[in-house]
């Protein structure tokens, strides 16, 4: 690898770490479960909560965002990817009790 290559992933890994960090301060918590703990760790290095709480996407299309991710490289391993489904599905599906706190406070705006 030559050294302007090394110095951009010098570079990255921590811009990536910080923006992460950033990006889920001061935005509340996930509940607890089997899968929150992978979401917490590799989703949110570029996402913020409220993005990934307010998605509500039934099983299917929880599957296809998070191997879409996982294909461009989220530092998910192999077993979490269907913790992190059912998880996201349980918590933040379209019938979720999330889901229907947020299209309740957006119908009243």
């Amino acid at each position: 690898m030559n050294s302007a290559r090394k110095f951009s992933w010098l570079l990255l890994v921590p811009g990536l770490l910080i923006v992460g960090f950033a990006s889920a301060w001061g935005q509340g918590s996930l509940p607890e479960g089997e899968g929150k703990e992978a979401i917490q760790a590799s989703c949110t290095i570029c996402h913020g909560l409220s993005y990934i709480t307010g998605s509500a996407l039934d099983a299917d299309g929880w599957r296809d965002t998070i191997q879409d991710m996982y294909a461009r490289g989220a530092p998910l391993k192999q077993g979490e990817l269907e913790p992190a489904i059912r998880y996201l599905a349980a918590n933040f599906g379209p019938d979720s009790p999330k889901a229907s706190e947020s299209a309740e406070a957006s119908e009243g705006d």
